[in-house]
């Protein structure tokens, strides 16, 4: 038997392509456009967990530490940021000139809970690295139940 497809998912999956494609040609053959500027402003991030502890590593190469803000509110928890812009001296010729500056700002959700108080970072050679410890479940206990 024939198998029949419907016409919204044949368009939908055109659409998806094309969006895809336009995306792709925009970051690849324009560089650094206003399209994909805010990709590249995000810190990127490396996320993974221990049987103890959440650990997040955040790359911020010219980040002052004193520009840095860090939260946790639940289960998410932002990095944000200013990156500030540089001089460029007068009495040099510079055939290119590119730096970033401006706010940035990164959430990501944690997998569980973690102990807010008992959070430590540290910030070294322009990688932000947070340790979080894992919040214990609480142990119920159990109750014996008789049967009449």
């Amino acid at each position: 038997m024939v198998e029949l497809i419907s016409w919204k998912d044949q368009e939908l999956e055109k659409l998806k392509k094309d969006l895809d494609r336009l995306f792709n040609r925009r970051c690849l053959n324009y560089g650094v456009d206003l399209f994909c500027r805010e990709l590249e402003e995000a810190p990127s991030i490396e996320l993974y967990e221990t049987n103890e502890a959440i650990t997040v590593k955040a790359a911020l190469p010219g980040i002052n530490i004193e520009d840095l803000d860090i939260s946790l509110a639940g289960r998410t928890l932002t990095i944000a940021g200013k990156r500030k812009e540089e001089t460029v001296e007068k009495d040099r010729y510079y055939h290119t000139v590119r730096k970033r500056f401006g706010s940035f700002s990164r959430s990501v959700t944690l997998p569980c809970r973690v102990n807010a108080d008992e959070v430590e970072a540290n910030f070294e050679d322009g990688i932000l690295n947070i340790v979080m410890p894992k919040r214990k479940p609480k142990t119920t206990h159990g109750v014996k139940i008789k049967v009449k």
